[in-house]
């Protein structure tokens, strides 16, 4: 039987926690340090407080199936949008979740969260990628996505810090450098300052990618 709309929310919810936990994890080992709140990229200001019920089962090929309808019904809803990407993301089906984002981004080109949530993923795509053009094609990706962001919401530090990273795997220190900057001109004295300094220190003294920035995880 497949869950209603609220429930679905709920487990979307779970595993938004989960997913961007993950993400913060392999960023900080990369180097970038957190300090983001996973509601923040997310986004949860219409999801369910609901719990499953004791004994009930989740199948999550009808959670895709539901937030594929949910979605269909409402192709301009942000929360149908991130919950379809979370879902295929979580069905190991990434390239689906970067597709679903895609063109979410296309649909709601003013949405942080879908294109912080864009960039989440590609990020996470290019750390299991093979080291190669590709894998720094995903970096590259992943790093306009945060760009994109910081378009959207020019006072949130934390999507600069992460286009800073990705651009800087990439393989693209100049604009590695100017959103880091970024970062900078918001938060001077912030958990990550001194570290990013050092970075695009190393950059300008043409010491290629630098690794990242390293630092707390705590969301």
């Amino acid at each position: 039987m497949m869950m209603n709309r609220d429930k679905l929310n709920f487990w979307v919810r779970i595993f938004a926690f989960v997913i961007a936990g993950v993400f913060i994890f392999s960023f900080a080992f990369l180097g970038v340090g957190g300090g983001i709140n996973p509601l923040d990229l997310f986004g949860n200001k219409n999801s369910s407080q609901q719990q499953q019920q004791p004994g009930q089962t989740v199948n999550l090929q009808d959670q895709i199936q539901q937030a594929k309808k949910n979605l269909d019904k409402n192709p301009k809803n942000a929360d149908a949008i991130r919950s379809l990407a979370i879902l295929y993301y979580r069905d190991n089906q990434p390239d689906k979740a970067a597709q679903v984002l895609e063109k979410g981004r296309k649909t709601l080109p003013k949405n942080p969260d879908i294109a912080n949530l864009s960039g989440q993923v590609y990020a996470q795509q290019a750390q299991t990628a093979a080291p190669g053009q590709s894998q720094k094609k995903l970096y590259g990706k992943s790093a306009d996505a945060f760009a994109a962001a910081t378009k959207i919401q020019p006072k949130n530090a934390q999507s600069y810090l992460y286009a800073g990273q990705s651009y800087d795997q990439a393989g693209q220190p100049a604009e590695a450098i100017k959103y880091w900057n970024g970062y900078l001109d918001l938060e001077p004295k912030g958990q990550q300052a001194k570290q990013v300094k050092d970075q695009i220190s190393q950059l300008l003294k043409g010491g290629g990618s630098t690794g990242g920035v390293s630092g707390s995880t705590n969301p």
